[in-house]
């Protein structure tokens, strides 16, 4: 097992703060003042401004990704005998959290819609930060043991929502020793995703164990999720990079 040394305290580099400016506080000042703090006329707004942005003629907001695939399921009648091809790894299994019992409460609230709309309106200046950070990941990151994410397919968009590496056997490291020695040298890390089938709720209800999906498990048993968010500097960065490097060459 890798073992550590004290190290001086440095700089903490969060894992993914919300880059949240006043245009957004503003916002959600006058969404709290109009009255409307369910499902409202932001929302509305929200849905036409999305599907303008994404081209499609209609959009329905709703609170999760998870929600999201639910209705959609639905809508497009998938029942019992039909075959659905997913994988186990999955938001529920974040991060290291464990799902007791399901349940369900899908609508929007024109506070989260009031947020939307304003970052919506800066969604390009925020991706191009986020594929800044990420260049910075795959040259700085690319001679050291780490799997790091596949290449993008040409003409796809990439949200660049999280930069995962797997830590192989050669880097002398286990995923949770890692995270620790990153940790202790001011890197905040996390882990998307534990397998959802590893899950209490999941096992005891479908009876799966350990062994069923390995590939899902090598990934679910290794994958780190490095500091990333719309408002990150370079120097946080190269921080990171540094700081890996440095534990995985043993420097």
């Amino acid at each position: 097992m890798a073992t550590t040394l004290p190290v001086p305290a440095m700089p903490v580099v969060p894992f993914a703060p919300p880059a949240i400016g006043q245009e957004e506080i503003d916002a959600v000042i006058a969404a709290l003042r109009s009255g409307w703090l369910s499902t409202g006329p932001r929302v509305r707004e929200f849905e036409r401004a999305f599907a303008a942005y994404t081209g499609a003629p209609h959009a329905v907001a709703v609170n999760s990704c998870t929600a999201a695939l639910h209705l959609a399921l639905l809508a497009t009648g998938i029942g019992p005998g039909d075959e659905v091809i997913t994988t186990p790894n999955g938001l529920s299994g974040s991060p290291h959290y464990d799902v007791v019992m399901p349940g369900f409460k899908y609508n929007m609230v024109d506070l989260q819609a009031a947020i939307g709309l304003r970052q919506l309106a800066e969604i390009g200046r925020r991706l191009a930060r986020r594929e800044a950070i990420w260049r910075i990941y795959e040259e700085g990151l690319a001679d050291l043991p780490l799997v790091r994410p596949a290449p993008v397919a040409p003409g796809d968009v990439h949200a660049r929502h999280l930069y995962t590496v797997l830590v192989t056997p050669a880097s002398g490291w286990s995923r949770d020793d890692l995270i620790a020695a990153l940790a202790a040298r001011g890197i905040t890390t996390s882990v998307h995703f534990r397998a959802l089938h590893l899950h209490r709720y999941y096992a005891e209800r479908f009876g799966f164990v350990r062994g069923q999906f390995p590939a899902a498990e090598r990934v679910s048993d290794s994958v780190i999720s490095l500091p990333l968010w719309s408002a990150m500097s370079e120097i946080d960065a190269l921080q990171v990079v540094e700081t890996l490097g440095h534990l995985l060459r043993r420097d």
